[in-house]
């Protein structure tokens, strides 16, 4: 077993820099932080499994280590963490508040001895996240030039701007590409390119294309819907939504992009995903009559400030920004 010893400050730094500031989490964190790696495994285990005996099976360790294990735990918190009766374990109101941030720093802990075991210098890594639609349809062909002109290790990571930030901010990515502007003090963007969202369909949907649709129209007509971040969400709530129970709601671009070649149906897609398959003939475009002009969406490179003079950073970003 590795044992990792983080000194009380470093840790204290993590939480904080990781999760939002609570007061009473963080006085409660603070009084633990100096706890060894064993004894924030035995609380999560004790947690998930409700059983002391199953934690020292899972753990390969004595009973009587796990409660010794807690027991230090409790008395350095002053509070009991365990509720225990002659059935089970589980967590009391003072263990709940403590679990997911415990969960958060262990896999911080875990994710760093990984990183640590490569042997590779910090800046040669280049982790970077973006939504699956932005990289199929813009950030690849930098990724090529990038590898190219470079001898990095490139890490790649998609999902949903959230989980980007969130990885962001773990320290688990270098930067992200998503269509949403930081809004924490420790993160920056900047904006590369704007882009408008079209109405496209299967070519084979009309007999007779139509000069436009309205959003009634839409009611008859087998609508994809994806929820698209806003501000593009927000329009469509005010002057769509309300009207308009679609056919089908999905929020993978490449699930929408095929339902929409193989059954005949039409959705809205940005600009960077439509233009292709408008230009291959394989979607056709429609102009959408509505109250509110649809707006435009930004796309974003997003850093966390420290990572900004990063060589394998400002590589990448000297990339996207020459060909944007």
């Amino acid at each position: 077993m590795i044992i990792i010893k983080v000194r009380s400050r470093d840790f204290f730094l993590l939480y904080k820099g990781v999760f939002r500031y609570n007061r009473p989490i963080m006085q409660l964190l603070t009084k633990v932080m100096n706890m060894d790696y064993e004894h924030w495994e035995t609380f999560l285990a004790l947690a998930d499994t409700h059983s002391f005996s199953r934690t020292a099976e899972l753990l390969h360790i004595s009973q009587t280590t796990v409660t010794n294990r807690i027991k230090q735990l409790e008395n350095k918190v002053g509070k009991l963490l365990f509720v225990r009766d002659t059935r089970s374990v589980r967590l009391s109101e003072a263990g709940l508040a403590l679990y997911p941030y415990a969960k958060k720093g262990l896999e911080l802990l875990k994710q760093g001895e990984l990183v640590a075991k490569n042997s590779i210098d910090f800046d040669e890594i280049l982790a970077i996240g973006s939504h699956v639609s932005i990289w199929h349809y813009f950030l690849l062909p930098y990724i090529h030039e990038l590898r190219n002109q470079s001898q990095y290790t490139l890490r790649f990571f998609t999902g949903h701007t959230k989980r980007m930030l969130d990885l962001l901010m773990d320290g688990r990515l270098d930067a992200c590409v998503v269509p949403t502007p930081p809004h924490h003090p420790y993160l920056e963007g900047i904006e590369l390119f704007q882009e408008s969202f079209q109405l496209v369909a299967s070519p084979f949907l009309f007999t007779q294309v139509p000069l436009h649709l309205t959003s009634e129209e839409l009611r008859t007509l087998p609508f994809i819907h994806i929820p698209w971040e806003s501000p593009f969400l927000d329009w469509f709530h005010q002057d769509i939504g309300t009207r308009l129970l679609p056919s089908i709601e999905v929020d993978d671009t490449t699930v929408l992009t095929r339902l929409l070649l193989n059954h005949k149906m039409l959705a809205f897609l940005p600009e960077l995903v439509a233009r292709s398959f408008i230009q291959s003939g394989e979607l056709i475009s429609i102009p959408f009559r509505s109250l509110h002009p649809i707006p435009k969406r930004s796309i974003y490179l997003v850093f966390h400030k420290k990572n900004r003079y990063s060589r394998a950073f400002l590589d990448f970003k000297r990339l996207l920004l020459s060909g944007v």
